[in-house]
């Protein structure tokens, strides 16, 4: 695996943490949250990870890599939770952001659930 290649993995798990963030404020209906999220997906595409393997994101075509952070950013700015939650259900983009949802049990991620002992 190049170093570009981990660059652009770890900028769609970002995107798609940061839509998760914006979705979870929305929900609270914490204002200043949600908008720091979408302030940061709505510059998603111009990273230099992104730039460095999709100078050109675009939706439509099928060698863009990050084209799928496009429509996700489209109903973020719009503000709208049931486009987002369409796009997530529906595995939307190159990779989709529920492979970068963590399960609930793994305390956001961050910690793999105990193995019960034999």
């Amino acid at each position: 695996t190049t170093t570009g290649a981990v660059r652009g993995f770890t900028a769609m798990s970002a995107f798609c943490a940061w839509v998760y963030d914006w979705r979870d404020a929305k929900r609270a209906g914490d204002r200043t949250a949600a908008a720091g999220a979408a302030s940061v997906i709505a510059a998603a595409p111009r990273w230099r990870a992104v730039l460095a393997e999709d100078p050109h994101p675009n939706p439509a075509s099928r060698t863009s890599i990050f084209g799928w952070f496009l429509p996700f950013r489209t109903a973020v700015l719009r503000g709208d939770m049931t486009v987002v939650d369409h796009l997530i259900a529906s595995n939307y983009g190159t990779a989709g952001c529920p492979y970068f949802d963590p399960p609930a049990a793994s305390h956001g991620g961050t910690a793999l659930p105990t193995v019960p002992r034999s």
